[in-house]
């Protein structure tokens, strides 16, 4: 299963290029996630570029796209595969929850 388990949306100096997901993956062989996306409450998405590749493990991408900006006052963020099929639980964050630097879990 891969679930997203935190996101930092207000990293440290300008947001743009530098907001982070991360996914969890408990697989035993690499999965390569081209062409997966995520979607925001304003469905507002980002797109896995070719060679997106999870590990078994815990796995960082920096939206470097800035298609789905972050929230800092908080938002919902899901997870599809390339079939158009939610995977795990979307993952919700408020804005209590953002702290300049710091990962929201």
């Amino acid at each position: 299963m891969v679930e997203i388990i935190n996101a930092l949306p207000n990293p440290d100096g300008a947001d743009i290029g530098r907001e982070t997901v991360t996914l969890s993956y408990g697989g035993q062989r690499t999965l390569d996630i081209s062409g997966w996306s995520m979607r925001d409450r304003a469905d507002n998405t980002f797109v896995f570029p070719d060679g997106s590749i999870l590990r078994s493990g815990q796995n960082e991408f920096t939206l470097r796209r800035p298609t789905m900006p972050l929230n800092n006052d908080g938002d919902t963020i899901t997870l599809f595969n390339d079939g158009g099929v939610q995977q795990g639980n979307p993952f919700t964050y408020t804005r209590a929850d953002v702290r300049p630097g710091q990962q929201v879990r």
